[in-house]
């Protein structure tokens, strides 16, 4: 594939959103758009029964590692014609090589000694009792030491951290192998004259052809081929999962430790000047627009919502709010806010105001009487007596109906397509929901790390304190000042805008990762 820049000017090799299909409320990704395809893991089903060849290449580097592969295939040409029968999977996985003739599985050893190789480089699979067919292994390899067994954990470790991304070139040269394997054996046979110069590329490989579309296509040959002896595509055996089980079992976790973010932090000083102008020239055009003291819900709606987006910005400034989870949930606030009040500027009529207001209301209602129903545990988060007025503010709360919907009767979406915020709904809406709804990859980005160790597969754990993420600050003052915008619509004078370009400047406090640590 090639990489192309999107609008922000990212490169990217991934198929953009508009290559998704829809089906109901799911975009279908392009490959899952194929009809009678299947997946395959390197991770979890191939690394494990390969973990020999990684090796190998980890202690004689990559010219003496395929040296020994191309022995070992060769050597194994002579079982062509030989126990052959129904049942056998003539692979080169350890799963395979337990089932082969035992000469197959010696054939290792064998290349390792015609290389000069010794055989001790393959001592670390005896630390696994699972080993399919371990006695064989125990004949061939020489023990380990007990004072040894760190070391060959170590190496271990090396290893398979080599060939975690199927693409890298130890996990190529493994894959070459595979499929030479079978070649030589006949289990792969390819077209005269239309394959003649990918099967040259083979044999020479990787000193003949293009490697840019050598690899690629060795990748995509062992795949294909990936399956047992009825043909059927192989998924993890017992032997792969018992090699990560006793992995996770007999190593530590060694979780990555969180990395500070690079962007810079605001001049907080200057910050807070910025936002107390905005505050108070929100305040003076509030009551040079104020016309009356009765029911006013536009001018009410507007200036209420615009200083509660100030009251937002000043708390995501709080401490390390701006580099927190609560930073991310008063974003999506923010967009909420800018949303709604952008809609009803330039899509409401009167009698919309008056939904907005007596939506919210409907609301305070229907927490006040779920709140008189709870027998016990009320919530500390709110008075009762708030609930009551908030309920009764404007009428009596027997005249005041609860809309279960939304108050526009629409979705925020189509809100926003329709008051042109959809670039704002489309930058900052979608995460910051999935930290308000608890989602899995906003938690797994806030509270969890990556375990760097390599027989843990990578998996995720507990970071040992919470990672200060980038900072909310620019996208927050973004959101305040189309707000701003929106007032001056509703009511022109407005010409206050808070400085998006404040000055920069480097944190001289500790940093954001000791403070969460603290």
């Amino acid at each position: 594939m090639k990489s192309k820049k999107g609008k922000s000017g990212i490169r990217s090799f991934h198929s953009k959103l508009d290559a998704h299909k829809r089906q109901g409320k799911k975009l279908i990704a392009p490959l899952m758009q194929l009809k009678n395809t299947s997946t395959l893991s390197w991770l979890n089903d191939r690394i494990p029964e390969m973990v020999w060849a990684a090796l190998i290449l980890e202690a004689c580097g990559r010219e003496k590692g395929l040296e020994i592969f191309r022995r070992f295939c060769i050597l194994c040409r002579a079982y062509l014609n030989e126990a052959e029968g129904p049942g056998l999977d003539w692979d080169p996985t350890l799963t395979a090589l337990a089932e082969l003739p035992e000469g197959v599985t010696g054939n290792v050893a064998a290349a390792l000694d015609n290389a000069g190789i010794s055989r001790e480089v393959l001592s670390p699979l005896l630390l696994f009792n699972s080993l399919p067919a371990i006695e064989r292994w125990q004949l061939l390899i020489p023990p380990i030491p007990s004072e040894k067994f760190g070391d060959a954990w170590q190496r271990l470790a090396v290893a398979v951290a080599n060939v975690l991304d199927h693409q890298s070139q130890d996990s190529t040269d493994i894959r070459w192998m595979n499929v030479m394997f079978k070649v030589l054996l006949g289990k792969i046979v390819f077209r005269s004259g239309e394959d003649d110069d990918f099967v040259e590329s083979l044999r020479l490989y990787p000193e003949y052809g293009d490697m840019r579309s050598v690899r690629p296509r060795i990748r995509a040959t062992e795949m294909a081929f990936r399956s047992g002896p009825d043909g059927t595509k192989v998924g993890a055996s017992n032997w792969c999962i018992q090699f990560w089980n006793d992995g996770l079992e007999k190593t530590d976790c060694i979780p990555l430790p969180p990395s500070e973010p690079n962007d810079k932090q605001f001049d907080r000083e200057a910050l807070a000047h910025d936002i107390k102008n905005a505050r108070m020239h929100l305040l003076d055009h509030w009551a040079g627009s104020l016309t009356t003291t009765g029911l006013d819900p536009r001018h009410d709606a507007t200036f209420a919502l615009s200083f509660y987006a100030l009251a937002c910005l000043s708390e995501i400034c709080m401490g390390l709010n701006s580099r927190i989870i609560s930073g991310r949930l008063l974003v999506r606030t923010l967009t909420e806010i800018r949303i709604n009040l952008a809609f009803l500027a330039r899509k409401g009529d009167k009698e919309m105001w008056a939904r907005f207001r007596a939506y919210g209301s409907g609301q305070a209602k229907l927490a006040l009487l779920k709140y008189e129903e709870i027998q016990s545990g009320q919530p500390n988060l709110v008075n009762i007596d708030t609930l009551k007025a908030l309920a009764n503010e404007d009428f009596f709360q027997e005249f005041v109906n609860i809309d279960l919907g939304n108050w526009s009767g629409s979705d925020l979406r189509k809100m926003a397509e329709q008051c042109g915020a959809k670039d704002d709904y489309d930058r900052f809406y979608g995460w910051t929901s999935a930290f308000v709804h608890g989602q899995w990859a906003a938690a797994r980005d806030a509270v969890f790390a990556t375990c760097v160790n390599p027989l843990h597969r990578a998996h995720r754990g507990p970071m040992p304190f919470q990672r200060p993420m980038e900072s909310c600050v620019p996208d927050a003052i973004v959101l305040v000042n189309s707000i701003l915008t929106t007032v001056d619509e509703c009511y022109p004078g407005l010409s206050f805008r808070m400085t998006s370009q404040t000055e920069l400047v480097k944190n001289d406090d500790a940093s954001d990762a000791q403070h969460c640590e603290k």
